[in-house]
């Protein structure tokens, strides 16, 4: 049975990185004027949506950290190359499919307006994609969205060795919280010296720069996994995160034009938050989240998150490419918003069902699991 309320925050994490993008659109039509300085305080506060993404990392860091411990206390050691092939058949099918898509739109465009050349130029600068590269290597051309998809692959690869490591060594897993203490100062720190440097795009898509909000999520694993009476105190004082979480947003949205301060608190306030609503849904049972409606439609939205994330591409090819305007009723932005509502969540669901759901259920027969059935209390993580 699948864990109900961490589909929740996985469902609102989905939906706040599709507001923010909505709130993005205006710039991709170049409506943005001296005309509507009303729009304003409209973005800033959808800009709080690409917060979403750390509640991801959080979330991310949490359960991959519970498969690798739980595999840890049954067999005392990982089988590397099987959690990476595992992985890697849930990630790439669907990755492969709809990048494939959205760059066979861009092509189309290219083709239109530069000729051969211009698509040849494309794919040489779009390579880092296919390896997961994005984040690092040509930034100006990354795929739409794919830098935290990147973040998430260097932390599948390194993970597990660094468990590995740790096991082996003469301080075991005990000694993992600390490192993740060290983590968060390492990347706070290069967060403030990158920001000071007015290198904030790189800061806000590089793995070294970003790797805290996981290694949060892995601290929390630990905790659940190692140190029981401790993570039930958490679940008993979870409505705290409500509050936490609340505060936390408030202070981004109040401070969000002082690019040095997201840079260095901003992305910790981002994933305390997220940790907030982690512990919190955590406590929820399924029953308590199929009765309420708004928490309902948050699971059912956040069981295809990936793969709507993924065709958020899509939905912004609405937008970008005129020739896809649909006789320019996109060009309005309320209306496009709805479309990119639309295509995003409708083309999420249905390569979910068509490309994701059959390439797991290939992967469970052929490849099993070694670290069996990984409770959450009675609710079992899904890898």
């Amino acid at each position: 049975m699948r864990a109900y309320g961490l589909d929740v925050v996985r469902g609102l994490a989905i939906v706040l990185v599709l507001i923010a993008h909505t709130g993005l659109q205006p710039l991709f039509r170049g409506t943005m004027s001296g005309e509507q300085e009303w729009w304003s305080p409209m973005l800033s506060l959808f800009q709080l949506g690409v917060y979403g993404v750390d509640i991801f990392f959080v979330l991310s860091g949490f359960l991959i950290a519970t498969l690798l411990f739980n595999e840890l206390k049954r067999r005392d050691k990982l089988d590397l190359p099987r959690f990476w092939l595992r992985r890697g058949l849930k990630i790439w099918p669907s990755y492969y499919v709809i990048y494939l898509l959205a760059a066979a739109l861009s092509c189309a465009s290219l083709l239109r307006n530069s000729g051969w050349g211009g698509v040849s130029e494309y794919w040489l600068r779009s390579w880092p994609n296919i390896f997961f590269l994005q984040n690092y290597l040509h930034l100006e051309s990354r795929w739409f969205a794919s830098w935290s998809l990147a973040i998430e692959e260097h932390f599948y690869l390194v993970l597990p060795v660094v468990l590995m490591l740790l096991v082996r060594s003469r301080f075991g897993i005990a000694r993992l919280p600390l490192l993740c203490v060290f983590g968060f100062i390492v990347c706070t720190v290069l967060r403030g010296q990158a920001a000071e440097a007015g290198e904030f795009l790189e800061l806000s898509k590089q793995t070294h720069f970003r790797a805290d909000a996981l290694l949060l999520g892995v601290l929390l694993a630990y905790i659940h996994a190692y140190k029981a009476d401790v993570w039930g105190k958490l679940v008993r004082l979870r409505y705290l995160g409500v509050p936490l979480t609340v505060g936390c947003f408030m202070a981004l949205y109040l401070y969000g034009a002082d690019q040095v301060f997201i840079a260095t608190w901003g992305y910790v306030l981002a994933y305390c938050a997220g940790a907030g609503l982690l512990v919190f849904f955590f406590g929820v049972d399924n029953a308590r989240v199929q009765a309420a409606p708004l928490l309902n439609m948050l699971r059912f939205i956040g069981a295809y998150s990936y793969t709507i994330y993924l065709a958020q591409a899509l939905g912004v090819h609405a937008y970008a490419i005129d020739r896809w305007s649909l006789g320019g009723s996109f060009q309005t932005w309320p209306l496009g918003a709805v479309g990119f509502w639309v295509i995003s969540i409708g083309i999420g669901i249905i390569c979910h069902h068509v490309v994701e759901q059959p390439m797991l259920m290939l992967r469970d027969r052929r490849i099993s699991s070694r670290t069996g059935p990984v409770l959450l209390g009675v609710r079992k993580v899904q890898e």
